[in-house]
């Protein structure tokens, strides 16, 4: 779709900032920090029920999302069921332009360096930013790293990214063809 495209190149989607899991009912995967999810108190595990009052545990992911989606500043009405204390929440979110990043870095307890790379897609500057979350975990002296690449659709800079970790991973592929 275009909003997903959109976010892919870095351009950003108005929404609400979260990413739905491909089930029946569906759930919250991922909050966007600093959306308006995230905002309003919606947490990653809680189970989206209703937007604007309509039941929407029988939509597909597309049909939720295109409720979801709107005009900046408007606002939508969700209901979540959080599995911690299985209890319903209603929330006002409001509407926003969101950028999710296509790379996030951090250094989680234990010294273990934490990179996670959403998109490879052109534009994005991805082995860039790589660099810089792994010249960070040197000068940091960080043990080990985790490369997270889930839900990572593939692009133009996988090879030159893997090639960055894996010696010789990239010689091999590209001679492969």
């Amino acid at each position: 779709s275009d909003a997903l495209n959109d976010l892919r190149l870095g351009r950003g989607s108005v929404g609400v900032g979260i990413e739905l899991a491909p089930v029946r009912p569906t759930y919250v995967r991922e909050v966007a920090t600093g959306g308006p999810a995230e905002v309003a108190g919606v947490r990653a595990g809680d189970r989206l029920l209703a937007v604007d009052g309509s039941d929407v545990t029988a939509l597909d992911i597309e049909a939720i999302n295109d409720r979801l989606r709107g005009e900046s500043g408007s606002r939508v009405t969700i209901t979540v069921r959080r599995p911690a204390d299985d209890r319903e929440r209603t929330l006002v979110l409001t509407r926003a332009l969101v950028r999710i990043p296509p790379v996030e870095a951090k250094v989680l307890p234990g010294g273990i360096g934490y990179i996670r790379v959403r998109t490879f897609t052109a534009g994005t500057q991805v082995r860039d930013l790589v660099d810089e979350a792994a010249a960070t975990f040197v000068a940091a002296d960080v043990a080990a790293w985790v490369i997270d690449l889930r839900d990572n659709p593939g692009g133009d800079s996988d090879l030159q990214l893997a090639g960055r970790f894996v010696t010789g991973v990239a010689e091999r592929t590209l001679l492969r063809g």
